[in-house]
Protein backbone atom coordinates (compact mmCIF):
# COMPACT_ATOMS: atom_id res chain seq x y z
CA UNK A 1 0.00 0.00 0.00
CA UNK A 2 3.02 2.14 1.17
CA UNK A 3 4.15 1.85 -2.12
CA UNK A 4 1.02 2.69 -4.07
CA UNK A 5 0.74 6.03 -2.25
CA UNK A 6 4.07 6.60 -3.45
CA UNK A 7 3.67 5.97 -7.09
CA UNK A 8 0.14 7.96 -6.81
CA UNK A 9 1.81 11.03 -4.90
CA UNK A 10 4.71 11.25 -7.64
CA UNK A 11 1.82 11.09 -10.39
CA UNK A 12 0.20 13.83 -8.74
CA UNK A 13 3.32 15.94 -7.80
CA UNK A 14 2.88 19.70 -9.64
CA UNK A 15 6.02 20.25 -11.09
CA UNK A 16 7.15 23.75 -11.75
CA UNK A 17 8.19 26.19 -14.38
CA UNK A 18 10.38 29.20 -13.71
CA UNK A 19 10.64 32.10 -16.25
CA UNK A 20 12.55 35.21 -15.71
CA UNK A 21 10.03 37.64 -14.06
CA UNK A 22 10.76 40.35 -16.87
CA UNK A 23 8.78 38.64 -19.19
CA UNK A 24 5.81 37.33 -17.42
CA UNK A 25 5.57 41.07 -17.36
CA UNK A 26 4.24 40.82 -20.85
CA UNK A 27 0.73 39.60 -20.84
CA UNK A 28 0.56 38.14 -23.89
CA UNK A 29 4.17 36.41 -23.36
CA UNK A 30 2.33 35.32 -19.77
CA UNK A 31 -0.75 33.53 -21.61
CA UNK A 32 0.52 31.98 -24.42
CA UNK A 33 2.84 29.92 -21.54
CA UNK A 34 0.26 29.50 -19.56
CA UNK A 35 -2.17 28.70 -22.21
CA UNK A 36 0.59 25.49 -23.34
CA UNK A 37 1.01 24.20 -20.08
CA UNK A 38 -3.05 23.64 -19.44
CA UNK A 39 -2.92 22.11 -23.16
CA UNK A 40 0.06 19.52 -22.22
CA UNK A 41 -1.11 19.01 -18.50
CA UNK A 42 -3.01 15.81 -19.86
CA UNK A 43 0.33 14.22 -20.75
CA UNK A 44 2.66 16.13 -19.00
CA UNK A 45 1.25 16.71 -15.66
CA UNK A 46 0.08 19.92 -14.03
CA UNK A 47 3.14 22.64 -14.21
CA UNK A 48 2.94 25.87 -12.14
CA UNK A 49 4.13 28.87 -14.37
CA UNK A 50 6.21 30.60 -11.66
CA UNK A 51 8.67 34.37 -11.81
CA UNK A 52 12.34 34.06 -11.47
CA UNK A 53 14.25 36.65 -10.71
CA UNK A 54 17.23 38.25 -12.32
CA UNK A 55 18.71 41.72 -12.00
CA UNK A 56 19.16 42.39 -15.95
CA UNK A 57 19.01 40.73 -19.24
CA UNK A 58 23.03 39.79 -19.00
CA UNK A 59 22.62 38.45 -15.42
CA UNK A 60 19.45 35.92 -16.72
CA UNK A 61 21.38 34.62 -19.38
CA UNK A 62 23.97 34.04 -16.99
CA UNK A 63 21.69 32.29 -14.70
CA UNK A 64 20.05 29.59 -17.58
CA UNK A 65 23.75 29.26 -19.03
CA UNK A 66 24.89 28.25 -15.15
CA UNK A 67 22.14 25.76 -15.47
CA UNK A 68 21.02 26.91 -12.00
CA UNK A 69 18.01 25.55 -10.49
CA UNK A 70 14.89 28.47 -10.00
CA UNK A 71 16.07 29.68 -13.13
CA UNK A 72 14.70 27.41 -15.80
CA UNK A 73 13.73 29.38 -18.89
CA UNK A 74 13.88 33.47 -20.35
CA UNK A 75 12.47 34.71 -23.81
CA UNK A 76 14.52 36.58 -25.92
CA UNK A 77 14.96 37.19 -29.87
CA UNK A 78 16.33 34.33 -31.98
CA UNK A 79 19.79 34.39 -32.41
CA UNK A 80 22.34 31.88 -33.56
CA UNK A 81 25.01 32.86 -30.73
CA UNK A 82 22.39 32.61 -27.67
CA UNK A 83 21.49 29.01 -28.93
CA UNK A 84 25.12 27.63 -27.64
CA UNK A 85 24.58 26.13 -23.99
CA UNK A 86 21.11 26.41 -23.95
CA UNK A 87 18.02 24.42 -25.26
CA UNK A 88 15.79 26.92 -28.04
CA UNK A 89 12.48 25.75 -28.19
CA UNK A 90 11.84 26.97 -31.50
CA UNK A 91 8.51 28.20 -31.42
CA UNK A 92 7.94 32.09 -32.46
CA UNK A 93 5.70 34.11 -29.58
CA UNK A 94 4.82 36.78 -31.62
CA UNK A 95 4.71 35.21 -34.99
CA UNK A 96 7.71 36.79 -36.29
CA UNK A 97 6.64 40.64 -35.54
CA UNK A 98 9.54 41.04 -34.48
CA UNK A 99 11.36 41.71 -37.34
CA UNK A 100 8.78 43.89 -38.94
CA UNK A 101 10.06 47.46 -39.28
CA UNK A 102 8.81 50.32 -40.55
CA UNK A 103 10.33 53.83 -40.82
CA UNK A 104 10.00 57.78 -39.68
CA UNK A 105 10.98 60.10 -42.31
CA UNK A 106 10.66 63.82 -42.81
CA UNK A 107 7.39 64.90 -45.05
CA UNK A 108 9.50 65.70 -47.77
CA UNK A 109 10.88 62.19 -48.03
CA UNK A 110 7.71 60.40 -49.11
CA UNK A 111 7.81 61.05 -52.79
CA UNK A 112 11.23 59.43 -53.00
CA UNK A 113 10.17 56.19 -50.58
CA UNK A 114 7.12 55.70 -52.60
CA UNK A 115 8.85 54.83 -55.44
CA UNK A 116 10.43 51.76 -53.55
CA UNK A 117 8.99 48.44 -54.57
CA UNK A 118 11.90 46.21 -54.06
CA UNK A 119 15.35 45.75 -52.02
CA UNK A 120 17.58 47.19 -54.74
CA UNK A 121 15.71 50.35 -55.28
CA UNK A 122 17.47 52.17 -51.96
CA UNK A 123 20.54 51.84 -53.81
CA UNK A 124 18.85 52.94 -57.19
CA UNK A 125 17.14 55.70 -55.71
CA UNK A 126 20.47 57.00 -53.11
CA UNK A 127 17.70 56.55 -49.99
CA UNK A 128 19.72 54.82 -46.67
CA UNK A 129 18.24 53.52 -43.00
CA UNK A 130 19.14 55.40 -40.21
CA UNK A 131 20.24 52.61 -37.77
CA UNK A 132 22.49 52.12 -34.96
CA UNK A 133 26.05 50.08 -35.53
CA UNK A 134 25.10 47.81 -32.25
CA UNK A 135 21.87 46.45 -33.28
CA UNK A 136 21.25 43.71 -35.92
CA UNK A 137 19.38 45.34 -38.26
CA UNK A 138 22.79 47.23 -39.57
CA UNK A 139 24.08 43.82 -40.42
CA UNK A 140 20.72 42.51 -41.54
CA UNK A 141 20.37 45.58 -44.06
CA UNK A 142 24.06 45.57 -45.14
CA UNK A 143 23.67 42.20 -46.01
CA UNK A 144 20.77 42.52 -48.17
CA UNK A 145 22.85 45.65 -50.18
CA UNK A 146 20.47 48.40 -48.48
CA UNK A 147 22.41 51.43 -47.62
CA UNK A 148 22.66 52.16 -44.18
CA UNK A 149 23.43 55.59 -41.92
CA UNK A 150 24.69 54.82 -38.74
CA UNK A 151 24.42 56.99 -35.50
CA UNK A 152 24.76 56.28 -31.93
CA UNK A 153 21.87 58.12 -30.00
CA UNK A 154 18.11 58.29 -30.41
CA UNK A 155 18.01 61.55 -30.30
CA UNK A 156 20.78 61.89 -33.25
CA UNK A 157 19.11 59.69 -35.44
CA UNK A 158 15.33 61.91 -35.05
CA UNK A 159 17.27 64.54 -35.99
CA UNK A 160 19.19 63.33 -38.86
CA UNK A 161 15.97 62.15 -40.41
CA UNK A 162 14.32 65.35 -39.81
CA UNK A 163 17.47 67.34 -41.96
CA UNK A 164 17.50 64.27 -44.66
CA UNK A 165 15.05 63.60 -47.25
CA UNK A 166 16.74 61.22 -48.38
CA UNK A 167 16.47 58.79 -45.59
CA UNK A 168 14.28 57.01 -43.08
CA UNK A 169 14.65 55.54 -39.50
CA UNK A 170 13.75 51.84 -39.05
CA UNK A 171 11.71 51.22 -35.88
CA UNK A 172 9.97 48.06 -34.74
CA UNK A 173 6.38 47.92 -35.29
CA UNK A 174 6.10 47.67 -31.45
CA UNK A 175 7.72 51.19 -30.59
CA UNK A 176 6.72 53.54 -33.99
CA UNK A 177 3.35 54.38 -32.98
CA UNK A 178 5.16 55.77 -29.82
CA UNK A 179 7.51 57.15 -31.05
CA UNK A 180 5.19 59.19 -34.06
CA UNK A 181 2.73 60.15 -31.25
CA UNK A 182 6.20 62.36 -29.81
CA UNK A 183 8.41 63.41 -32.56
CA UNK A 184 5.07 65.16 -33.94
CA UNK A 185 7.39 66.88 -37.04
CA UNK A 186 8.16 63.41 -38.82
CA UNK A 187 5.95 60.88 -40.59
CA UNK A 188 5.46 57.42 -40.74
CA UNK A 189 6.49 56.04 -44.14
CA UNK A 190 3.21 55.15 -45.82
CA UNK A 191 4.15 52.77 -48.45
CA UNK A 192 6.29 49.74 -47.56
CA UNK A 193 7.36 47.54 -44.65
CA UNK A 194 10.76 45.90 -44.34
CA UNK A 195 10.58 42.06 -43.02
CA UNK A 196 13.42 40.18 -41.82
CA UNK A 197 13.19 36.62 -39.74
CA UNK A 198 13.02 37.43 -36.53
CA UNK A 199 11.02 36.17 -33.13
CA UNK A 200 11.04 36.03 -29.90
CA UNK A 201 11.23 32.10 -28.34
CA UNK A 202 11.95 30.57 -25.15
CA UNK A 203 15.35 29.39 -23.83
CA UNK A 204 15.63 26.73 -21.71
CA UNK A 205 18.68 25.44 -19.21
CA UNK A 206 20.43 23.04 -20.01
CA UNK A 207 18.95 20.20 -17.85
CA UNK A 208 15.44 21.07 -18.77
CA UNK A 209 14.94 19.45 -21.32
CA UNK A 210 11.79 17.42 -19.96
CA UNK A 211 9.83 21.37 -19.51
CA UNK A 212 10.89 22.10 -23.12
CA UNK A 213 8.96 18.96 -24.22
CA UNK A 214 5.83 19.63 -22.03
CA UNK A 215 6.18 23.30 -23.12
CA UNK A 216 6.55 22.80 -26.41
CA UNK A 217 4.17 19.88 -27.06
CA UNK A 218 1.31 22.22 -25.24
CA UNK A 219 2.59 25.22 -28.20
CA UNK A 220 1.85 23.03 -30.80
CA UNK A 221 -1.46 21.29 -29.47
CA UNK A 222 -2.41 25.47 -29.15
CA UNK A 223 -1.85 26.36 -32.84
CA UNK A 224 -3.73 23.34 -33.65
CA UNK A 225 -6.82 24.20 -31.99
CA UNK A 226 -6.29 27.91 -32.40
CA UNK A 227 -6.23 29.00 -29.24
CA UNK A 228 -2.55 30.46 -29.60
CA UNK A 229 -4.02 32.22 -32.46
CA UNK A 230 -6.76 33.85 -30.21
CA UNK A 231 -4.58 34.88 -28.14
CA UNK A 232 -2.17 36.62 -30.47
CA UNK A 233 -4.93 38.39 -32.08
CA UNK A 234 -5.82 39.56 -28.55
CA UNK A 235 -3.16 41.60 -28.02
CA UNK A 236 -1.63 42.10 -31.71
CA UNK A 237 -4.97 42.87 -34.33
CA UNK A 238 -5.36 46.11 -33.32
CA UNK A 239 -1.33 47.33 -33.68
CA UNK A 240 -1.31 45.34 -37.02
CA UNK A 241 -4.54 47.25 -38.18
CA UNK A 242 -3.06 50.72 -36.64
CA UNK A 243 -0.24 50.59 -39.06
CA UNK A 244 -1.70 48.49 -42.16
CA UNK A 245 0.79 46.13 -42.44
CA UNK A 246 -1.39 43.97 -44.90
CA UNK A 247 -1.37 46.58 -47.07
CA UNK A 248 1.45 47.47 -47.37
CA UNK A 249 4.07 46.72 -49.88
CA UNK A 250 6.53 44.08 -48.28
CA UNK A 251 10.09 43.58 -48.95
CA UNK A 252 11.70 40.52 -47.64
CA UNK A 253 14.83 41.09 -46.35
CA UNK A 254 17.37 37.81 -45.49
CA UNK A 255 19.08 37.69 -42.23
CA UNK A 256 22.70 35.77 -41.58
CA UNK A 257 21.94 36.05 -37.75
CA UNK A 258 19.76 33.25 -37.77
CA UNK A 259 19.73 29.33 -37.29
CA UNK A 260 17.70 27.14 -40.32
CA UNK A 261 16.06 25.91 -37.09
CA UNK A 262 14.31 29.04 -36.13
CA UNK A 263 13.59 30.17 -39.72
CA UNK A 264 11.83 27.17 -40.44
CA UNK A 265 9.65 27.57 -37.13
CA UNK A 266 8.91 31.27 -38.51
CA UNK A 267 7.98 29.84 -41.87
CA UNK A 268 5.73 27.32 -40.31
CA UNK A 269 4.26 29.49 -36.90
CA UNK A 270 4.90 32.83 -37.81
CA UNK A 271 2.56 35.61 -39.62
CA UNK A 272 5.02 35.68 -42.92
CA UNK A 273 6.64 32.78 -45.21
CA UNK A 274 10.29 33.47 -45.64
CA UNK A 275 10.36 30.35 -48.92
CA UNK A 276 7.49 32.01 -51.19
CA UNK A 277 7.66 35.79 -49.60
CA UNK A 278 3.96 35.77 -48.54
CA UNK A 279 2.11 36.66 -45.79
CA UNK A 280 -0.18 34.30 -43.83
CA UNK A 281 -2.26 36.86 -42.10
Amino acid sequence: MAVCLNVLSEELKVRELYLWSDNLEFEVYKEQISNALLKAESRFGKIKLLPANASSYKRAFERLQNDEAGFDAMISASNLAREEGLIPLYFPLERGLLGVRLCLISEAAQPAYSLVNKNTDFKHLSLSIVTDENWPDSEILQSNNIPIVELNSHAERLDYTRQNQNVCYSRSIFEIQSEFAEAKDLLIEADFVLVYPQADILYFRKNASALVEAVQFGLEQAYADGSFQEIYNKYFRKLIADNQLYERKILFLHSPLLSSDALNSINQYGIFSFVNHQNKQ
